[in-house]
């Protein structure tokens, strides 16, 4: 395939006129300036004004929040009690989370990401949609269900220190499955722990979670395992 446009090849430097062709999915030649014809039976795309980049890699992202993008509700806690956790409990619906899971693939992929490590929903439902979806999108996803056996609402909770099992049966060359501890609020010692015995057992698998971002965060893991406090309000 040859594809041309303004190859970024020098990120100190804006992209000049030129042109990429690949050969059985892998770059073959780079070249600047006018570009070759095309070789007989050879497709051919792209605009003189068109950047080519690689494809992007998302290292972070939640399917669950695709739709809550730009939606803020003051602190980290207070966001996701308000807004981030209830639109992840939508995901027990088998059929929600099937559309949501395809429809964030569909939209990273129309925005040039081609692999991306994603935290998926607590459900059971979860696992199944975003393997469905990377079965269905062209994307290669590391995805994993969130941790949590503490300071959630109910529904969304795992029993205290128990993770579950990867669903080894349903990854394939495009879709992996990683150890997902959500955040050190929100998992007990003994989860953690779980979390860290099942991402080294075997050969091991990518373990995928946040730091502590803000002031109230902070202060809340210092206090340790202490009784729940992040899903009162409109959960309880």
């Amino acid at each position: 395939m040859l594809i041309i446009g303004r190859p970024w090849t020098d990120y100190d430097r804006p992209p000049a006129p030129g042109w990429v062709r690949t050969d059985g999915g892998r770059i073959a030649e780079v070249g600047h300036g006018s570009p070759p014809p095309p070789a007989p039976g050879e497709e051919h795309l792209g605009h003189p004004d068109a950047v080519i980049v690689p494809g992007f890699t998302d290292a972070h992202l939640h399917l669950p929040q695709f739709h809550q993008r730009g939606v803020v509700s003051g602190d980290l806690l207070a966001w996701l009690r308000d807004a981030i956790l209830p639109a992840e409990a939508r995901w027990a619906d088998p059929a929600h989370a099937r559309a949501e899971a395809e429809a964030a693939l569909r939209g990273m992929l129309r925005a040039g990401t081609v692999r991306a490590a994603a935290f998926l929903s607590p459900h059971p439902a979860a696992i199944d949609a975003a393997h469905a979806a990377a079965a269905r999108v062209p994307l290669d996803l590391l995805a994993g269900v969130p941790l949590m056996d503490r300071e959630a609402p109910p529904e969304l909770l795992q029993p205290a220190g128990r993770p579950p099992e990867p669903a080894t049966s349903l990854e394939h060359e495009g879709f992996r499955i990683s150890v997902n501890p959500r955040f050190a609020v929100s998992c007990t010692e003994a989860m953690l722990a779980a979390a860290g015995r099942l991402a080294a057992a075997g050969t091991g698998r990518f373990m995928h979670t946040h730091l502590a971002e803000q002031p109230a965060e902070c202060r809340r893991v210092a206090l340790g395992d202490h009784p729940p406090r992040l899903g009162r309000g409109r959960h309880e």
